[in-house]
């Protein structure tokens, strides 16, 4: 199975039939303008395929992982991986959240803007994308609560 967006390319599959995606891709890609960058590509596997992986695409200078990645915006991988890595993002959102409470007592409005649309959009793009990860947001909603409400 392949979906695209834009020059995103993503496929799922048995390894030896990803194998044959790929080789077809390479092989046919430049046919159709799309300009494989190895470097830039991750084949995520199971730890146990981690070995058939490094055979099968040994050749191919792709990426090979088994703990995740980020995909289009989102964690992907073990459990562990996509708690990481919310975590990371609301670190980041937490410091952003200073910045605007930083302004919000001489800029309200602007302050108030950026974060209704800007910020609220990052949140409910990993809630939408990532299950089960409220208790991760939760720093958040304290930063937002303690911090950024209060200046404005």
């Amino acid at each position: 199975m392949q979906s695209w967006f834009a020059d995103d390319a993503t496929a799922a599959g048995s390894l030896r039939k990803l194998r044959a995606w790929w080789s077809i891709l390479v092989e046919r890609g430049c046919w159709y303008g799309y300009d494989i960058n190895a470097a830039k590509s991750i084949l995520l596997v199971k730890p146990g395929h981690h070995q058939l992986a490094t055979e099968l695409f040994a050749d191919c200078g792709v990426d090979i992982r088994t703990e995740g990645c980020r995909h289009l915006g989102a964690g992907l991988g073990s459990p562990q991986f996509c708690r990481d890595y919310v975590s990371r993002k609301v670190e980041d959102w937490r410091g952003e959240i200073h910045v605007l409470a930083s302004f919000a007592s001489t800029q309200p409005q602007a302050a108030y803007a950026a974060l209704t649309h800007g910020l609220c959009h990052k949140w409910s793009f990993l809630a939408r994308t990532m299950p089960s990860i409220a208790d991760l947001l939760e720093p958040l909603e304290q930063e937002i609560r303690i911090i950024l409400v209060p200046a404005l």
